[in-house]
């Protein structure tokens, strides 16, 4: 008995990779990732960042340091989590607050509305 030899050949393989925040944007919960790296060595806080986004507003009451709202489509207030590199905010202070920080700290940026993977914290609806 012997074993026949059977060559072939392979096309092109293509392998495709997603950063962090392509991976977030893509989970099937209602959030929005923003890839901070691409905005390194830019004058822009996070709060500035943000409010790029289509959706996002960020209105501040004062000038820098001042305490904020964030908005997504008429979500606002305890309805709306964010999270910088996967760690919550909301529980820091008015001392650091996304307008107080500068985008060249974080990888990625991540804004939930309404319900918050349960990985993310204890809050599961984003509500406090």
């Amino acid at each position: 008995m012997s074993i026949d030899e059977d060559v072939k050949e392979m096309e092109t393989v293509n392998v495709v990779g997603r950063t962090k925040a392509q991976e977030v944007n893509r989970q099937a919960f209602n959030v929005t990732a923003i890839d901070a790296k691409k905005l390194y060595n830019t004058t822009l806080d996070i709060s500035g960042a943000l409010d790029r986004v289509a959706g996002v507003r960020v209105r501040e009451t004062g000038g820098v340091g001042s305490s904020f709202n964030l908005s997504i489509n008429g979500f606002s207030g305890s309805h709306i989590r964010y999270f910088i590199d996967g760690i919550p905010m909301d529980n820091f202070g008015s001392s650091f607050q996304i307008n107080n920080i500068p985008i060249n700290i974080a990888d990625r940026v991540e804004v939930y509305k309404g319900v918050v993977p349960m990985w993310l914290g204890s809050d599961a609806l984003g509500v406090r």
